[in-house]
């Protein structure tokens, strides 16, 4: 399987400060402890802690739109505007989300970018889809910032891959700690346990 890796790719976390990740998903800390909370442009610390563990998918669209050269939105910002296209949906106080025909209809009108879904697929098809104009936003379990445990399950979190090999699969974790958080490195094989075939080409 013929490689490509992007340079270069800014990081976007899912939280205001990337060096509270681990501190958040590791030990409880509270978002709103990081002074910085308020740079993701939510002014409503109960309204930031909702949705900062939920918006993965912008996250990776803002590295896509760092990358390509434009002045990123903050995460706020981007959630209302996916909102407004029913990207989530709330229900009960429960999100249903990213919902991936939406977002691409959302990311495709907003921002003149290429969305392709796939809703089965290999990770060996969807990955070699990396070329120097497209990233893949793929589908795995969180459970990826630590692939020396055992997951329980696949699916349910989306992280940015910008690079693949013969053997290897490059990519940013909105979520992740180190060193399974930005330009993270995990085989073909140990990527494929955690991921849900399915996941969406983004072409700019």
């Amino acid at each position: 399987m013929e490689g490509f890796f992007h340079c270069n790719v800014p990081y976007f976390s899912q939280w205001a400060s990337p060096e509270f990740n681990a501190r958040i998903v590791n030990d409880g800390f509270d978002p709103c402890q990081d002074p910085n909370w308020q740079n993701s442009g939510f002014i409503n610390p109960e309204e930031y802690r909702f949705w900062s563990r939920r918006i993965c998918g912008l996250a990776c669209l803002q590295s896509i739109l760092a990358y390509t050269g434009r002045l990123p939105e903050t995460a706020f910002e981007l959630l209302q505007d996916a909102l407004s296209f029913h990207v989530f949906e709330i229900e009960k106080s429960q999100v249903k989300g990213l919902i991936y025909d939406p977002f691409a209809n959302w990311v495709e009108r907003r921002f003149e970018l290429g969305v392709t879904v796939f809703a089965r697929i290999s990770v060996e098809s969807l990955v070699g889809k990396v070329r120097d104009n497209a990233m893949v936003i793929a589908s795995v379990s969180t459970e990826i910032r630590n692939p020396t445990i055992s997951n329980l399950r696949r699916g349910g979190h989306l992280v940015l891959v910008h690079g693949f090999d013969s053997r290897f699969i490059r990519f940013h974790n909105p979520s992740g700690v180190s060193p399974y958080m930005e330009n993270a490195t995990l085989s073909i094989e140990e990527f494929d346990g955690f991921f849900a075939s399915r996941g969406m080409l983004v072409t700019f």
